[in-house]
């Protein structure tokens, strides 16, 4: 009897996993109530409430069961219902206690079509039973899969786990993709099952006859075959020398004339490693053959992207043709001088957000003759809003004679991005996956591991094995999710090699290299591998050790790179052989495994054939066996890029709203007009929720897209209604749209900014902004989080160390007192921290100034820490500081209107900035009054206040240091300047200005009120501890 219990349960969950695989819908439910009736040792038809025998009594459970109450009446009732019903009162608040903390979810499930053969379905769960601890644990799992209308075939399925903070914290969504067919079927229905609660499913109807599928896509540009052009064509041998071959692939053949002898705008979508940068150097060289002056603005969507293009054309390109780059950033952006010499602008597309959002877009782009935006389909990405909005804004404003470039990779709809980017037909290069210079052998391999970890462990010995196959002694790469797996992954793969007695197959250096090469290296898992001719590349290690493994691999004296997806966007050299190990990575945020995007993918096997040495290329992918299909569809057929700036259209709203753009909804749907998502709603339309196509239905779709956006800004308190369908702003919405702030967060920021009077309280604030709700919290490290506290001013109290905003206020703190970071990862995640805050600070000072009242202490307290993020340390390097700065807090006085003081301090350079020390500098503020207005004594009446800062460098100006191409002349100082009562406590305003290096002076006016007979001036440098005054007006 006990050897039949304790086995009858392992068997049924062999038989669930059995029928899982195979798609087995209602055997595999079957099996998989079986299984938890043996290890409940209940029947299927018992009463739930029977799970909770230990602490309820068999009497009131027998009672419950003989009335044929169901879990859903228990929850509907009150417990003194319960106790009526049962004529047993004390027992109610039992009964109501197990039915509210029974395993309950409400599901929501959104259908939309990707392609034809593909559906994506986006599902909400809603926890709705009260979690105890006593009772459920620390979490629970739940099994989901989505069968047929007739509960025969699963097309989908997964584990799901329910932490306990996750369900206290709302709707959790998940999304998968599972195949359609045609006719469509009537439904689909998502299965939701417990794991261990019997009783605990859920099934919800998924509709889908009222889908309408996307439009069939047009061809394909077919390659021609094409004598290569030799690069003479270009008529200059000084062009010719630009490039290190002597004749262009074929993609580049095809496109050439259009490229370089027109000015029409061009879409290339080819696959990676096609040559699309020397398609976008042709139509630079065009622009200069024509306007020499002319400016070209580069704009790709990551920031890696950016760098190595910087990089790249710093160290050729650009070097031979002796033209300047410039990056576009905020503090650059009133450097005449900078701007003036460069003849290439580079940056992401928030950086060009912020630009215009402070008003230097228009300036820039008068002198910009050609956009190139570079891999433009990553604006379907999770992260491509941005990118959809600032180039939909260039093509909507600029003037007919600006050329637009896109490149992309290999595109299903190219038509829509081409029209949307105002490509002609003739300007359209949309090329197949296997138009690539190198051909590519792809082999996919299914692994059957349910497991993560597991999974991964089985893929290491095929992976050696593809190696010893397929590369032999040419460049190997293999990809793998984490930092953590290139670890294990080289780990395995060296023992592997030491057991076929070739511990030094994959090394091709002698002893001595290996040992020179070993004294620069500074991680030594890196250093171990390194001796078996295995290299490790992720953005954990240092720059030294990261360029050291890029040229080992690239001059081939070590075989194998083991490597993360995002270093597929760097500078990461091509291999005869890429290995993408694994299809999924963790996400910290939902706390499960998601997919990698298909455009990492599609990246990742660009790395694979080495132009002018293979004559193929070879790739393997390891996925999960379900999956095969799926990728074997994605990587052969491309899909549809589709917009995803419908979630995200509020904040966009509100720039433009901001600017003064947008003044009511139909300017609002004139500007999405001329977005992709306006494109694609026509094409795709039950994508975006879309019921019909015809225009009035279009044009209700947008009005209530707008709509809903301006009822979010309404309720964060940003704009107002005005009129019949007018959008007023509101003094908070100038502040929030410059910093780029969340319209969510918004109205818990400005009610929590007031009560601030110190820099503990700002900095609890700032942890606390919706800009660190998606901060990511991975496995393990609540301890992590636990031991940081420990070393930090001001430990969080109370606060539960797998929040994203205890983890945000412990990296702000770890950055200013230069503690070293646990892992590296929480380097990255403290470079995220640090610069959000920074910006979220200069929004906090902006808001106060325009709230007013008693938020002296507040606005100070911001400036300060605003301070110490610019130098990285506290500006006490020891003791907690206070609300106001130490000039301050002595209280310095004046005898005269007009005050003259000098600042000598010199500041040391913060130890998390590595800024170096500030030339001494001295600073000399003059404020005087000058009244406005008739009538000094009405109550109405202001004083103007001018305050004049004039700055100086006792040892001349600063000097470039040498290798800057086209940065600033010398740093900007920013000065902030308050004008407010020290002894109210209140502001009275608050202004920014900066100062170039060739800038000696500027004058700030602010309005007072006339009543106030004596005003404090506050001058703060936001960017230099130490350098701030104090004076009284």
């Amino acid at each position: 009897m006990n050897y039949v219990s304790q086995n009858a349960g392992r068997i049924a969950r062999a038989l669930f996993e059995i029928c899982l695989r195979r798609g087995w819908s209602g055997a595999a439910e079957v099996c998989l109530t079986m299984c938890k009736c043996f290890e409940r040792k209940l029947w299927p038809d018992a009463h739930p409430l029977w799970q909770y025998e230990s602490s309820l009594r068999f009497e009131l459970i027998q009672k419950v069961e003989d009335r044929n109450l169901s879990m859903e009446r228990l929850a509907e009732m009150t417990a003194q219902e319960i106790g009526d019903l049962l004529h047993h009162p004390a027992a109610g608040p039992q009964l109501a206690d197990a039915a509210a903390s029974f395993p309950a979810l409400l599901l929501e499930a959104h259908p939309h079509p990707i392609t034809r053969t593909v559906l994506q379905l986006v599902l909400r769960i809603t926890p709705a039973f009260e979690w105890k601890e006593r009772v459920h644990g620390g979490s629970l799992k739940w099994h989901i899969w989505v069968e047929d209308a007739n509960s025969e075939n699963i097309y989908h399925s997964e584990q799901w786990m329910l932490q306990r903070h996750t369900a206290r914290a709302g709707p959790q969504k998940l999304e998968f993709v599972v195949p359609i067919f045609e006719p469509l079927p009537e439904q689909y229905f998502v299965r939701v099952v417990s794991d261990e609660w019997l009783g605990a499913q859920f099934l919800l109807p998924v509709p889908l006859r009222h889908l309408t599928l996307p439009q069939r896509q047009g061809g394909h540009t077919d390659l021609l075959d094409l004598t290569p052009l030799p690069t003479t064509a270009l008529g200059n041998p000084a062009s010719a020398s630009l490039f290190p071959f002597t004749h262009f692939n074929p993609v580049q053949t095809q496109i050439f004339h259009a490229a370089f002898h027109s000015n029409a705008n061009l879409l290339v979508g080819a696959p990676t490693g096609s040559g699309k940068t020397v398609i976008a150097e042709l139509a630079i060289l065009r622009l200069w053959k024509l306007s020499p002056a002319s400016k070209v603005l580069f704009i790709a969507p990551k920031e890696v992207i950016v760098q190595e293009q910087q990089r790249s054309w710093s160290s050729g390109f650009c070097k031979t043709l002796r033209r300047a780059l410039l990056r576009l950033r905020e503090e650059v952006a009133d450097d005449e001088a900078a701007i003036s010499k460069a003849s290439i602008f580079l940056c992401t597309p928030e950086e060009w957000a912020a630009l215009s959002s402070a008003g230097h877009g228009n300036a820039l782009m008068q002198m910009v003759g050609l956009v190139i935006v570079d891999e433009v389909h990553l604006l379907g990405a999770e992260e491509g809003h941005t990118l959809e909005v600032v180039v939909s804004s260039l093509r909507r404003t600029a003037p007919t004679s600006l050329r637009f470039l896109g490149l992309a990779t290999a595109l299903a709809n190219a038509g829509d991005l081409a029209a949307w980017l105002g490509v002609a037909p003739e300007g359209l290069f949309a090329f197949m996956p296997s138009a690539r210079p190198v051909p590519l052998e792809c082999h996919m391999q299914g692994y059957p591991s349910r497991f993560y970890s597991p999974r991964m462990a089985s893929m290491n010995r095929p992976a050696y094995v593809a190696i010893q196959t397929h590369a032999q002694s040419r460049p190997a790469i293999v990809f793998v999710s984490s930092r953590r797996q290139t670890r294990a992954t080289a780990m395995d793969i060296i023992s592997h090699a030491v057991a076929d007695d070739k511990p030094r197959a994959f090394l091709h250096m002698t002893e001595a290299e290996v040992e020179d090469t070993l004294y620069s290296v500074r991680d030594p898992v890196l250093a171990h591998c390194l001796q078996f001719g295995i290299g490790l590349l992720h953005a954990g290690l240092a720059l030294p050790d990261q360029r050291l493994v890029a040229r080992l691999h690239t001059e081939g004296k070590i075989q194998v790179l083991i490597t993360t997806p995002g270093m597929a966007w760097a500078a990461l050299p091509p291999a005869h052989l890429v290995i993408i190990k694994g299809t999924e990575l963790s996400d910290p945020v939902t706390g499960r495994y998601v997919d990698y995007p298909l455009t990492d993918i599609l990246q990742m096997l660009g790395r694979a054939g080495q132009l002018g040495t293979d004559t193929q290329g070879i790739a393997v992918v390891m996925v999960y066996d379900p999956k095969k299909s799926y990728y074997k569809k994605c990587l052969y057929e491309p899909l549809p890029v589709e917009s995803c700036l419908q979630q995200h259209l509020a904040s966009y709203l509100l720039a433009e709203v901001a600017s003064g753009a947008i003044q009511g909804c139909q300017d609002a749907i004139d500007w999405l007009s001329w977005t992709f998502l306006a494109r694609r709603l026509l094409q795709n339309p039950s994508y975006y929720d879309l019921r019909g196509t015809d225009q009035a239905q279009v044009d209700r779709f947008l009005s209530s897209l707008v709509e809903r956006a301006a009822q979010e800004l309404r309720e964060a308190g940003l704009v107002a209604a005005r009129g019949r369908g007018g959008i007023q702003r509101l003094p908070p919405a100038g502040p929030c749209a410059r910093h780029g702030l969340l319209p969510r967060g918004i109205p818990r920021l400005l009610q929590a900014l007031p009560s601030a009077r110190s820099v503990e309280d700002v900095l609890a604030i700032v942890s606390g902004a919706a800009e660190f709700d998606a901060l990511p919290v991975r496995f393990n490290e609540d301890k992590l989080n636990l031991q940081l506290a420990k070393a930090v001013r001001w430990p969080p109290r109370g606060a539960r160390m797998d929040d994203p905003h205890t983890k945000a206020g412990l990296l702000l703190q770890a950055g200013l007192e230069g503690v070293a970071m646990p892992i590296s990862d929480y380097n990255a995640d403290k470079r995220v921290v640090l610069d959000t805050a920074a910006r979220l600070l200069q929004a906090m000072g902006e808001l106060l100034s325009l709230q007013g009242g008693q938020v002296l202490d507040a606005t100070l307290s911001c400036a300060l820490l605003g301070q110490c993020l610019a130098e990285g340390r506290w500006h006490d390097q020891g003791k907690g500081p206070s609300a106001l700065p130490a000039d301050v807090l002595r209280g310095r006085t004046s005898e005269a209107a007009t005050r003259r003081q000098e600042n000598g301090h010199a500041p040391r350079g913060g130890r998390g900035s590595g800024k170096a020390p500030a030339a001494p500098l001295a600073v000399v503020v003059e404020a005087e009054w000058a009244t406005r207005g008739a009538d000094e004594g009405s109550p109405t009446a202001c004083r103007t206040i001018s305050i004049s800062i004039s700055t100086r460098h006792p040892e001349g100006e600063v000097a470039l240091s040498a290798g800057q191409v086209g940065s600033s002349t010398g740093p900007k100082a920013h000065w902030l300047v308050i004008v407010g009562d020290l002894e109210s406590r209140t502001v009275h305003g608050m202004q920014s200005v900066g100062m170039g290096a060739r800038q000696s002076s500027t004058t700030v006016q602010l309005a007072v009120p006339s009543q106030h007979q004596q005003v404090d001036v506050f001058v703060l440098n936001r960017d230099r501890l130490g350098q701030q005054l104090h004076l009284q007006c």
